[in-house]
């Protein structure tokens, strides 16, 4: 019998087996999300602070997919934050659609392109050498631009 003040144990688990910690992280989705084949320029930019996601958390392939906002960027500076309008969509694990608005030089481009993703490397087509993605999460994605060196923070839109 439970001592005043201690919950009665919980009768619908089988004895011995230890509850799952409660956790605040998403889920890792069971399957691939489905994402607009679009880069939705009927939406505003979106922003957010410069906090990188720390570790590889989940399927690389599953997190993927969908559209990020390339947020801020590092080319031996610290981070600096991307004034410029650029999306990355991922309709599937073989297809990009980078999406590029900067005033005065191109006005909402899409570009498609066929794309695999060898281990860690998100490779588009030759001569680009990919980009190595570093860190992720449920919402954000550290990659080395391997073209040029430098460092991307992107965040899920």
């Amino acid at each position: 019998m439970p001592g005043v003040g201690t919950p009665a144990p919980d009768s619908s688990q089988n004895p011995g087996e230890t509850p799952a910690p409660e956790t605040d992280a998403p889920a890792e989705p069971a399957g691939p999300a489905e994402q607009a084949d679009s880069c939705e320029w009927d939406l505003d930019r979106v922003t957010a602070d410069a906090t990188p996601p720390s570790g590889q958390a989940g399927d690389l392939a599953m997190v993927l997919i969908g559209s990020w906002q390339h947020t801020h960027f590092d080319t031996g500076n610290g981070m600096e934050a991307n004034t410029n309008d650029i999306r990355y969509v991922f309709p599937s694990v073989d297809d990009l659609i980078y999406c590029q608005h900067v005033e005065g030089i191109t006005d909402h481009a899409e570009n498609r392109a066929s794309i695999s993703l060898d281990g860690t490397v998100i490779q588009p087509p030759s001569p680009h050498p990919g980009f190595e993605v570093m860190a992720w999460s449920a919402d954000r994605m550290l990659w080395k631009n391997n073209f040029d060196g430098s460092t991307y923070l992107l965040v899920r839109r």
